[in-house]
């Protein structure tokens, strides 16, 4: 006979900020079986938001259609059970040839996290930024991971298949990462 650990539902939103915004929400439940905690992690949803500035979709615009978005997914998990943000926390921000990108990248990715803690305070919603080695380490068990390695991880694990491009992966890591990291303790 199975208990529940938690009365309610809770759901993880992962997010990588870009202007191809991965997210990815888990939902995470609990219960106890024969003295054990068993924990059960369900993708519910992902994919990727675009972000790219367009003939009619200026620098604010793109920043209002965010949050837009986000206060949406976070009501509608947050009907259902608690919910938690975390986000992909980049310190250095490098192309993918390893090249420093420029100015802009660096303030829109600055926006964009701005964004997302701006929702979550005035939601009521826990968030947290999580370096990209770490999200690698607890997911994969190795910070020098490959982002294509992680992918193929998270297509067997969840059963799901990822768009081409790696952000929604990477969100769904991020994630996961959460999730994870409270039940290892650290």
């Amino acid at each position: 006979m199975a208990r529940q650990l938690f009365s309610e539902k809770r759901y993880v939103i992962g997010l990588d900020p870009g202007r191809n915004m991965g997210f990815g929400v888990l939902r995470i439940t609990e219960e106890i079986k024969k003295h054990k905690v068993l924990s059960k992690v369900v993708l519910c949803e992902s994919g990727i938001m675009d972000l790219k500035l367009g003939n009619y979709r200026g620098g604010g615009i793109v920043l209002v259609l965010l949050e837009a978005f986000l206060r949406k997914l976070v009501k509608k998990y947050k009907e259902k059970g608690s919910v938690f943000v975390a986000y992909e926390l980049n310190r250095f921000l490098v192309d993918v040839n390893g090249r420093p990108q420029g100015p802009d990248s660096t303030i829109l990715y600055g926006q964009l996290l701005g964004i997302v803690e701006l929702v979550c305070e005035k939601t009521r919603v826990s968030y947290q930024g999580i370096p990209p080695r770490s999200i690698k380490k607890f997911v994969l068990g190795s910070g020098n991971c490959k982002k294509e390695e992680m992918k193929e991880f998270l297509k067997i694990r969840f059963k799901k298949k990822f768009k081409s491009k790696l952000d929604e992966s990477d969100a769904v890591g991020c994630a996961l990462a959460f999730v994870k990291s409270l039940q290892w303790g650290e």
